[in-house]
C-alpha cells in the first residue's frame, strides 16, 4: 500500500521530531506502520464518515485525538480491528452540530460523556467530552500521524489504565483495555515511566503507583488480575 511505503520512509529518514530514532524508544517503529491498514484497509469500516468528520474538524478549528483500538495501535506492535472509532474533541458540542448540519444520514445520542454517532443502527464513532484531566492530557500531549493526531505513547498507557480500573465498565471491555494496555507498554518498554505515572495519578487515588507496579508485572510477563 503506497500510504504504507511513505510513512515507512518518512521513519526511517527522520532526524528529529516524534519519529526520529530513539524518540519513542526502540520498538517505536514496529507498531505504527500497522495504524494505517487497521483504519482504510477494511470495506466494512465507516471510512467515509471518519474522514468527514476529520475534514470539519479541520476546516473549523476543532481538535480531534484519535483514541480507544485505532489510537491504540499506534503503539501496540499488533493491530486491533473494530468497526467503531473513538475521539477526544475539545468542542464536542460545536462538532456535533456540524454533524447534523453536513451528515444529517447519522443519529446522534448524548449519553453523557459522550455523544455517540450511529450509521443504520450500528454504532460508529463516540465523540468523548474533555470531562476529566486525562482527556484533557491528551488533547494537549498528542502529535499528528498520517493525517490524524494521536496522544503520547505515555498518555495512551495512562488512558487504558484509567478504562481498565473503571469499575463502571463492562468486564470484558476492561479485559481488552488491559490487553492493549500490556501490548503498548511491552512494544515501548522506553517510554517514560514517571511521567505515565503523574497521569495515572490524575485518574485514580494511588494510580502513579499502581500503574507503575502493573508496567512491572507486564516487562515481566507476569499475569494481571483486574478487581
Amino acid at each position: 500500500m503506497r500510504i504504507k511505503r511513505l510513512f515507512r520512509e518518512g521513519v526511517d529518514n527522520a532526524t528529529t521530531g516524534p519519529y526520529a530514532p530513539g524518540a519513542w524508544g526502540e520498538s517505536f517503529a514496529t507498531g505504527p506502520k500497522l495504524f494505517i491498514g487497521s483504519i482504510f484497509e477494511s470495506e466494512e469500516l465507516p471510512r467515509q464518515e471518519v474522514k468527514t468528520i476529520r475534514e470539519l474538524s479541520l476546516e473549523h478549528g476543532i481538535k480531534l485525538v484519535l483514541v480507544g483500538a485505532h489510537g491504540s495501535n499506534v503503539y501496540s506492535g499488533k493491530a486491533r480491528a473494530t468497526a467503531d472509532y473513538d475521539f477526544i474533541c475539545d468542542k464536542p458540542e460545536g462538532l456535533v452540530a456540524l454533524v447534523k448540519k453536513y451528515m444529517p444520514h447519522l443519529e446522534i445520542k448524548d449519553k453523557g460523556v459522550v455523544y455517540r454517532l450511529y450509521k443504520d443502527g450500528k454504532q460508529i464513532i463516540d465523540i468523548i467530552k474533555p470531562y476529566s484531566k486525562i482527556n484533557l492530557a491528551a488533547l494537549s500531549q498528542s502529535h499528528e500521524f498520517d493525517g490524524f493526531m494521536v496522544p503520547s505513547v505515555e498518555v495512551m498507557v495512562a488512558l487504558k489504565y484509567t478504562s481498565m480500573m473503571s469499575p463502571n465498565r463492562d468486564m470484558a471491555d476492561r479485559m481488552q483495555d488491559l490487553v492493549d494496555f500490556a501490548r503498548i507498554v511491552k512494544n515501548n518498554l522506553g517510554l517514560d515511566k514517571s511521567e505515565v505515572s503523574r497521569l495515572a495519578e490524575t485518574s485514580w487515588p494511588s494510580g502513579g503507583v499502581e500503574v507503575l507496579a502493573l508496567m512491572g508485572q507486564v516487562a515481566k510477563n507476569q499475569p494481571i488480575h483486574l478487581p
